[in-house]
C-alpha cells in the first residue's frame, strides 16, 4: 500500500485493490502483496527469462530490490 498518504485527499489516493481489479478486468494478471518478502518470493518463483520486473516505490520498501535480485539469481543459478 502507498506510504503516508496523509497529505493527499482521501478521494484522490490510489487504492491498490481497485488498481488490481481494473488490471484484471482487462484480462491481465495483477497482484497486491503487502509484504516485501511475499513479493520477492512470489516474483522470483514465477519470473521467466526475458521478463522485465519493475519496482515502483517511494522508498527502500524493506529491501525489496535486493530481495528480488537475490531470489531471481538463486532461481536461475543452476540454469
Amino acid at each position: 500500500d502507498p506510504y503516508n498518504t496523509s497529505g493527499i485527499p482521501e478521494d484522490e489516493r490510489m487504492n491498490p485493490k481497485t488498481l488490481v481489479e481494473g488490471i484484471c478486468a482487462r484480462g491481465n494478471e495483477a497482484f497486491n502483496w503487502p509484504q516485501a518478502d511475499d513479493i520477492a518470493t512470489r516474483v522470483a518463483a514465477n519470473v521467466q527469462p526475458e521478463d522485465v520486473v519493475a519496482v515502483l516505490s517511494n522508498g527502500g520498501f524493506d529491501g525489496l530490490h535486493g530481495k528480488l535480485i537475490d531470489g531471481i539469481e538463486r532461481r536461475f543459478s543452476n540454469v
